[in-house]
């Protein structure tokens, strides 16, 4: 943070860069995020730039692993159609240096996980070099939960609930653990029980989902035929409008 800080006083560039800081915009939840408290509340202070639909963030992890001058390839895919495209070490063209084999084994293990709890099917959740348009992450921030290192689940299982595409790419990723202060054995047995808690709350948004569309199918059957008049009427009829329950995952547990 120091060198962040460094770093932006001396190019002065106050004008096209903000530098923030969990502590100071959410102190609440500073010592007990390790990764996607950063970047939930970060997301939520873009309103500032005066954002438009369409514009796209892009974030990493604190290690900067990946090649960020990769940035193009992340992005082609949102250009072209994606909502949301995440790098793969996993990638059959991916390139990786000094990726060690207890890191491979817990890589593995956990995006086996990933797939039987909450049936995402790719093969690098966890890489946090990602991308998604503005739209996209308004849509799903109301939603969000987690804080912790399964984090990168989470938003991925809320784009698929939500019907957005997704797309993965090969990354160039050089390992670079002297700056990383992930666990391999602490913060993966951490993200199993994040995901035994995402599975839970997936089925709940799944259920109120169904149970939404019933209603809306109902509504349509059970409409009254309108009445027909030869006076224009001053008061718009009261129809019943759909309400999209679903979409409020307070009531889920």
């Amino acid at each position: 943070a120091d060198r962040i800080q460094e770093l932006y006083a001396e190019n002065q560039a106050k004008d096209r860069l903000q530098v923030w800081f969990l502590d100071a915009l959410a102190p609440e939840i500073a010592a007990a995020s390790r990764k996607g408290g950063a970047v939930v509340t970060a997301m939520k202070h873009l309103d500032c730039f005066n954002p438009r639909a369409t514009d796209i963030v892009v974030y990493t992890d604190a290690d900067i692993s990946s090649d960020l001058r990769l940035s193009g390839s992340l992005i082609a895919p949102l250009l072209d159609g994606a909502d949301l495209c995440l790098s793969s070490r996993w990638h059959d063209r991916a390139t990786v240096v000094d990726r060690g084999v207890k890191q491979k084994i817990s890589s593995w293990i956990y995006n086996l996980l990933v797939f039987l709890l909450l049936r995402l099917d790719f093969t690098d959740t966890q890489n946090g070099f990602k991308a998604i348009r503005y739209d996209t992450a308004c849509l799903i921030l109301p939603y969000l939960r987690e804080t912790g290192f399964a984090f990168d689940t989470e938003i991925l299982m809320l784009a698929e609930l939500l019907g957005k595409t997704i797309e993965e790419i090969p990354i160039y990723w050089k390992d670079s653990s002297a700056e990383s202060n992930v666990s391999l054995w602490i913060d993966p047995l951490k993200a199993v029980g994040s995901l035994l808690r995402q599975r839970r709350y997936r089925r709940c948004l799944a259920r109120a989902r169904a149970g939404a569309r019933g209603m809306r199918r109902r509504s349509r059957r059970e409409r009254p035929p309108k009445a027909v008049s030869c006076r224009p009427s001053s008061r718009a009829p009261r129809g019943n409008a759909p309400h999209r329950r679903w979409l409020r995952p307070a009531r889920c547990g």
